[in-house]
């Protein structure tokens, strides 16, 4: 059935792109299946041409059924509303604990922890539907140096749902360790192709350092968490180090090319909301260490873990308090799904705050802890309430990488063979006088 779907909308596409050439009162495969066109004068039509293919391409897809548009354009970064709330979710939990200020109802988390459960079930839906229809879209994700490192967003949030279940349907400590390797083999998977790409890659990936490469590290810091409720301590410690080992790599790159860099989006002049990313392992790094010194054996190592969770804190707080001045960005930049990434760190952050001013039991920490609090939910009611209101509109999902990818798809699957022939022509052609330049070089 899912074939079907598939390859009826094929050749709706195909139809739709046809239709358009015919209004335009052009016919490239016409021209190229004349038996007097040449390649050279194909080649200069495809040049002449070039500067409609991208409006012809955006006409013919916004003509397609908006089901298959959403779910074309439903690449790995839409997982940011499920990693949002998961977040938020963890927020909550902590206040139900004992907290100094207040506490609120156990139903409070529940009812968001239900809302994490079905955004993340229905993001699977959709970018499984993505890959039958548009395969070519996993790659183009895999092959986005940013992209890929929100591969392991699905990881974050299935883990913020494991480390606290509603009680009556809680799986027993085997269901959750089987759960914990699960998950440890796909982050050790991914963290190997995505580092081996950053240390071995033919690209300069780490010299083009991005606060999302932070993802792939925070996906170790969070298991820390999970495998120290399991009781599987060799396995956290792993998690640990590794993930502790590349965010100082990350994190000193980062710098450095952010004070050396004069254009971009992520600089002073122009400053993303990727950037509160730099607060997300911090407090992530916080929480596993203070997981860690739960696990302990002894009191000494019970004692080195409280500080280094403490030592993460403070600098989690400095980082936070650093990138404040970045909040009124928030209404000057377009609205994207990168807004989530003001949630995620926020929260992130007061988690671990509201942990720390719980040991502490001081009055200052619980006012600190409200306040990050406060932020992170408006954070996260903004983006969300700007998300359906978008979504409604049908500005989301988005993403022209995959627009363009999906209509030049359809288009060579049926493309007649003429055209292939001469296109193949023209580009052996084209790195043919590439070759005799270089060798006359």
């Amino acid at each position: 059935m899912l074939n079907r779907f598939h390859h009826r909308h094929e050749r709706s596409a195909a139809n739709i792109i046809q239709d358009i050439t015919d209004d335009n009162g052009t016919d490239d495969r016409s021209t190229i299946n004349n038996q007097d066109c040449s390649v050279d004068n194909h080649l200069n039509h495809g040049i002449n041409e070039s500067s409609s293919t991208f409006e012809s391409n955006e006409e013919a897809f916004q003509k397609l059924p908006w089901r298959i548009r959403a779910i074309v354009q439903f690449n790995i970064n839409h997982f940011g509303p499920a990693l949002g709330f998961s977040a938020v979710t963890r927020v909550c939990n902590a206040l139900g604990f004992d907290f100094g200020l207040f506490t609120i109802p156990d139903w409070i988390w529940i009812v968001l922890w239900f809302v994490t459960s079905v955004l993340l079930a229905l993001s699977f839906i959709l970018y499984i539907l993505r890959i039958i229809i548009f395969p070519q879209g996993v790659l183009l994700d895999f092959r986005d140096n940013t992209r890929v490192n929100f591969f392991a967003a699905p990881l974050i949030v299935m883990v913020n749902l494991l480390v606290k279940i509603p009680t009556f349907f809680r799986p027993n400590q085997t269901a959750i360790t089987v759960f914990f390797y699960v998950l440890f083999i796909y982050q050790l998977l991914l963290s190997l192709y995505i580092y081996g790409e950053w240390l071995f890659g033919r690209r300069n990936i780490l010299g083009q350092v991005h606060p999302l490469y932070n993802m792939a590290i925070i996906g170790y810091l969070v298991l820390v968490i999970l495998g120290a409720q399991s009781d599987q301590r060799d396995a956290a410690v792993f998690c640990q180090s590794v993930g502790l080992l590349f965010w100082l790599l990350i994190f000193f790159a980062l710098f450095q090319r952010l004070a050396s860099s004069k254009h971009g989006a992520h600089t002073r002049q122009h400053p993303g909301p990727m950037m509160f990313l730099l607060v997300a392992p911090l407090g992530a790094a916080a929480l596993s260490s203070y997981a860690m010194s739960m696990l302990a054996t002894t009191s000494a190592a019970s004692a080195f873990y409280m500080g280094l969770s403490e030592f993460f804190i403070m600098i989690d707080s400095f980082v936070y308090l650093l990138l404040l001045r970045l909040l009124p960005t928030f209404w000057t930049n377009t609205f994207t799904m990168t807004m989530w990434a003001y949630v995620f760190p926020l929260s992130t952050a007061s988690t671990a705050m509201i942990g720390y001013s719980i040991q502490q039991q001081m009055v200052f920490w619980d006012v600190i802890a409200v306040i990050q609090t406060l932020v992170a939910v408006l954070a996260c009611t903004l983006v969300a309430c700007f998300t359906v209101y978008f979504t409604v509109k049908g500005k989301i999902p988005q993403c022209v990488e995959s627009r363009q990818e999906y209509m030049n798809h359809i288009q060579h699957m049926h493309q007649p063979v003429s055209v292939v022939s001469i296109d193949s022509e023209v580009e052996a052609q084209n790195n043919s006088s590439e070759y005799d330049i270089e060798q006359q070089k």
